[in-house]
């Protein structure tokens, strides 16, 4: 039997690098929560907030440098820009590490899953757009994740920073040390 394909070579490694793409993507911004949790033992949060943004803004202007420059930057509004990553981005990387530290992890993966659901009501109420078909099973499944994440295991978001390293909760930390 032959397998059935669509679309030349090409096609199918862009639609292949494009999967492996949002993989990584996902894969990395899951990791965010528990990675953010660990490294604030051992980093100040304003310089931790830094450094992730030094290196997301580096390795863009390098992927835009290699996908063929960056003429299309010149008609933008540099200030309103610059306003823009400073007030948006390094404000939002600096209070979401702040809220990792000072909170709990299993309290920053609820506020994290419900993103989705305040962006659309936010688009619904401001720009008047209307929810897409599935938004209700879209918000269903977010907080089922947020519930799951949360409350799925003893002492989720409650345990020492020694306990979430591990991954495990204080009653199995404990057990384990015994």
């Amino acid at each position: 039997m032959t397998a059935v394909t669509t679309g030349s070579a090409p096609a199918q490694r862009r639609r292949l690098l494009g999967h492996a793409a949002i993989l990584t993507t996902a894969l990395l911004w899951g990791s965010l929560i528990p990675v953010l949790d660990i490294l604030l033992a051992y980093m100040d949060v304003f310089a931790l907030s830094m450094i992730r943004y030094g290196i997301a803004g580096l390795l863009l202007v390098g992927g835009l440098i290699i996908a063929g420059g960056i003429d299309w930057l010149r008609p933008l509004p540099f200030g309103k820009v610059l306003l823009l990553g400073v007030v948006g981005i390094a404000g939002f990387a600096t209070f979401y590490t702040l809220a990792i530290a000072y909170s709990a992890p299993g309290t920053a993966i609820v506020i994290n899953s419900a993103t989705p659901i305040i962006s659309a009501v936010f688009a619904a109420v401001v720009y008047r757009v209307p929810f897409q078909p599935g938004t209700g099973v879209a918000f269903l499944l977010a907080a089922i994740g947020a519930a799951t994440s949360s409350l799925g295991r003893e002492g989720a978001g409650h345990g020492t920073r020694s306990t979430r390293k591990l991954g495990l909760p204080d009653s199995a930390r404990c057990n384990c040390q015994r």
